[in-house]
Parts: C-alpha cells; sequence; structure tokens
C-alpha cells in the first residue's frame, strides 16, 4: 500500500553488493490501491526481465539475478523467486519473452501464505487487515475469503508455488516460534511479519531438500551472512590457472 525504491538506501546490504561488484537495481510496483493483485506481482516479474533485456547495456550477467525486499516487497520477491517461470515466448514484446525465473531471493518479513486459513493455522489470527482484502479488490473481509476471490488468494500465495527447482533462499522475520499463535483478534501489525508466517516455507524447502538460510530474533543471521549468501550464488567463481 506504501512505500518507494528509494528505501533500498537504508539497507546497508546494498551497499555491500556494490563493492563486492554486484549491481544493485531498485523498482516500484503499482500498489493494490491502483491495481489488486496479480498487477503488484506481475510488475515485480516484469522488472525482472526488464533488467535481463538491459544486462548487456549495463553489464550485467542475465543468468545470475536475485529479488529482495521487505514486507510487503518480500511477499512479492518470493512469489517471483518460487512462481514458475511467467515468459511468454510468443509475445511480440521482446521483454515478455525473457525469463522471469531468479538464481536466488533474500526477502525479509514476508508472509509465505496469504489465505486466510494460512493465518488462522499458523498465526491463530481470524481478523485479517483491511490491505489483505485491498490486495484483492475486497471491500470487506467476507468478500475476502468468499469461493469468488479463494483461487485469485491462492495464486498469490508463494508457498503452494514451491517445487524442486526453485532457487535457494535467504530469510529473515520478526519474533520467535514461541510467540505463536497470537490472540484471534490481534491487529495485523503485531504478526504480519511474524516468524511464524515463515515457518511452513522452511519446512517446505526442507522437504525439497533445498537451500534455506532461515533466521528470527533469537536466531539471528551471522553477521555478513546475508552478503555472503548473495556473492555464493551471483558471483562467477574465478578459477585459478594450473602451472
Amino acid at each position: 500500500k506504501a512505500g518507494d525504491k528509494a528505501n533500498v538506501l537504508t539497507r546497508p546490504v546494498f551497499e555491500e553488493c556494490l563493492q563486492a561488484g554486484i549491481s544493485v537495481v531498485s523498482a516500484n510496483y503499482r500498489f493494490s490501491s491502483d491495481a489488486p493483485f496479480p498487477a503488484p506481482m506481475h510488475d515485480g516479474a516484469r522488472a525482472v526481465q526488464f533488467v535481463r533485456s538491459k544486462a548487456k547495456e549495463w553489464t550485467l550477467d542475465p543468468a545470475r539475478i536475485a529479488v529482495s525486499g521487505t514486507s510487503a516487497g518480500a511477499a512479492l520477491a518470493l512469489w517471483i523467486a518460487l512462481h514458475d517461470d511467467l515468459a511468454d515466448p510468443s509475445s511480440k514484446d521482446p521483454v515478455s519473452r525473457l525469463s522471469t525465473r531468479v538464481t536466488c531471493a533474500s526477502p525479509h518479513s514476508g508472509t509465505a501464505g496469504l489465505e486466510a486459513a494460512y493465518f488462522k493455522k499458523h498465526a491463530g489470527v481470524s481478523k485479517l487487515g483491511g490491505a489483505l482484502w485491498q490486495l484483492f479488490g475486497a471491500a470487506s473481509q467476507a468478500e475476502f475469503e468468499s469461493p469468488e476471490k479463494a483461487a485469485l488468494v491462492r495464486e498469490a500465495s508463494p508457498l503452494l508455488h514451491a517445487t524442486p527447482d526453485d532457487p535457494p533462499l535467504f530469510l529473515t522475520y520478526a519474533g520467535d516460534p514461541s510467540e505463536a499463535p497470537f490472540a484471534s483478534d490481534s491487529v495485523q501489525k503485531d504478526w504480519i511479519h511474524h516468524v511464524c508466517l515463515g515457518l511452513p516455507l522452511k519446512a517446505k524447502y526442507d522437504e525439497l531438500h533445498l537451500e534455506c538460510g532461515f533466521y528470527y530474533q533469537s536466531k539471528p543471521p551471522p553477521d555478513g551472512a546475508e552478503i555472503t549468501f548473495l556473492k555464493k550464488h551471483l558471483l562467477r567463481e574465478t578459477k585459478t590457472a594450473t602451472p
């Protein structure tokens, strides 16, 4: 519902990326007040395609792209990372023909599910905030939970797209697992960034034997862990010539 691409300046890791030789792009997307799902997610996917289209001009490696974001931006980044390729090979638009798949992702405080049942099961809450309704063009929680919106909400939920070919993740969340469940009428700001909403994704990645760094309040990432993760997956190894 709010935010701007200039917020990238508040994340020290991106300066660390530049110092390591990793280029950084920050993009805006349409807010749900202007265009509901799938518009924001498709904007994010289009940003990946656009960066790929500029690879030669900007001296980038189109085969090595990561996505990141915080809160809503994290959910968007997760959706792009886990969703099947949105490339349209038959499109007249050359950018649309490019892949939306990424090398890795480092989202922060992004819920892995968006269904009412997901929030009830993992956070214990039944009173959802209006921002969730608005993402799907719903005017009330009843409309958000209606059968008419159900397929749309499932499509928007990153966890439901997880498959064995998905990229490595570096996930951070607020709070500790023991704090859930919350009171059923807790306000959204108290639980929407909580680790309980990321645990099912960590479990799914473990089941698929995929790499997933997973951190929260009492298990914070080691110093430099995020930039180490990004360098591991985005920088090409330099092989030393054999004498």
